[in-house]
């Protein structure tokens, strides 16, 4: 895995697409050599049944992906520092809604003095 972008990657693709899709809770994920994604599916499906469950979201939840590297279609993608953006996300939430965090690995930055 590399974390550079398609253009720079040092994968040269001999054939076929330059991405694989996954089905994952019923939603088709697309991944491509330098991205992350959970290879063990079935494990990565237990673990966001599980998230959803204990954090209670539901369709008015604000769900925070931090440091994500794929994502499904009913999403926003933010592409700056998680220090900076956080802020900026909490500030526009709408009275009533829950906001749930995943950060998983932690990352740095995201200490509470940072």
């Amino acid at each position: 895995m590399t974390c550079c972008s398609h253009q720079k990657s040092p994968y040269q693709l001999l054939s076929g697409e330059p991405h694989i899709f996954e089905d994952l809770l019923g939603l088709k994920i697309r991944t491509s050599p330098d991205t992350f994604f959970q290879v063990n599916t079935s494990g990565a499906e237990i673990l966001y049944r599980t998230v959803g469950e204990l954090s209670g979201v539901n369709s008015n939840t604000i769900l925070l992906d931090i440091c994500c590297v794929t994502g499904i279609t009913n999403c926003e993608f933010h592409t700056r520092r998680a220090e900076k953006i956080l802020p900026q996300l909490l500030k526009s939430k709408e009275d009533g809604q829950l906001i749930v965090a995943v950060v998983y690995p932690a990352q740095a930055g995201l200490h509470k003095d940072d």
